[in-house]
């Protein structure tokens, strides 16, 4: 019979003793993407993942040349302001 073994706990939200320290420096950068997403409305707290996806999708666009500049920050801009 295997002996169970218990799930270490997830690094992002494990207290800061128990992260290993070569973690410790991605732990500190998800740290203050979080503080920046307490401080966004809430309309764009809940849709924060599709919204990088949208604004990452745009950005290859204006990489590519598909988009001016002008466009793309037109682009974000209305990505931001919708509901």
């Amino acid at each position: 019979m295997a002996e169970h073994i218990p799930d270490r706990p997830e690094w992002t939200t494990a207290p800061s003793d128990q992260v290993a320290p070569w973690r410790r420096s991605d732990r500190a950068r998800l740290d203050r993407a979080r503080a920046v997403g307490d401080g966004l409305p809430e309309h764009l707290r809940a849709g924060a993942p599709a919204l990088a996806r949208e604004v990452r999708r745009l950005a290859d666009l204006n990489v590519d040349g598909e988009l001016s500049d002008a466009e793309f920050i037109a682009a974000v801009r209305a990505a931001l302001a919708a509901p």
